[in-house]
């Protein structure tokens, strides 16, 4: 990088943190977008998001855990966002585009909604195969742009503690947001699933499957509680059936 463009980008990132600090001064929102010479940011407080107080540790840890995970996994894999600013107290993030959630809603072809699953297959294989997870890949967590997968929000523990077990968990609750989508179909988990085995991920649809058969007990479960109509429940009861386990 010349003295020119060192120069530039101190002054981009001084105006950002300037524009951040001034809306978080009025805006008590804990993850809040702006703009800045045409581009947009995201900034995410530390401070807890309530979904599972139980499960969570102290505000302080859970926000340096999240900001060192993404640092690793910045110099590991292409699809790790891209923190340009971390502070004590918020970070801030360059936008990466459409989250999933929204892209399977919206009215594009199926066949581009097919090719998008595929690259998130591709690019959580390749996550995977650089020894990382992400936690919580569930799509509202995968964004996209311009043919390039981002995986968003780091801050997702395991409730597992060996590797494998957890790069399992996250497969699972890939295909599991899949499924859970309204609509969804067959089509669209083949799609990942191809992404995730052509990008070397093949062994680890193995190792899915066994371990999905190691806990059956569970699958059964979802299915016999189907009849209650919980969107969590029945997605991973079809993640079972998929893999062939039931």
């Amino acid at each position: 990088m010349t003295e020119y463009e060192k120069k530039e980008e101190g002054i981009c990132q001084s105006a950002i943190r300037s524009q951040a600090e001034h809306i978080l001064e009025q805006c008590h929102d804990r993850v809040f977008s702006f703009q800045v010479q045409g581009h947009t940011y995201w900034v995410k407080r530390k401070s807890g998001n309530h979904r599972n107080g139980f499960a969570k540790y102290s505000e302080e840890k859970e926000f340096y855990y999240e900001i060192a995970r993404i640092r690793i996994a910045e110099d590991a894999v292409a699809s790790a966002p891209d923190l340009i600013l971390a502070t004590p107290s918020y970070i801030v993030t360059v936008d990466a585009g459409d989250n999933l959630g929204h892209l399977i809603k919206s009215d594009i072809k199926e066949s581009e909604k097919r090719m998008i699953l595929n690259q998130a297959g591709q690019a959580l294989a390749e996550l995977h195969l650089a020894g990382l997870v992400h936690g919580r890949p569930a799509l509202r967590d995968i964004a996209y742009r311009n043919g390039h997968i981002t995986f968003i929000d780091w801050e997702s523990r395991s409730f597992f503690h060996n590797h494998i077990s957890k790069r399992n968990a996250d497969l699972f609750l890939f295909f599991q947001g899949i499924f859970r989508e309204k609509n969804s179909c067959k089509e669209w988990v083949d799609a990942a699933c191809m992404g995730y085995a052509k990008s070397g991920g093949g062994e680890n649809l193995e190792s899915l499957k066994k371990f999905l058969q190691k806990h059956r007990s569970v699958g059964r479960i979802c299915r016999w509680m189907d009849i209650f109509r919980m969107a969590d429940v029945e997605a991973a009861g079809k993640v079972y059936r998929y893999m062939n386990v039931l």
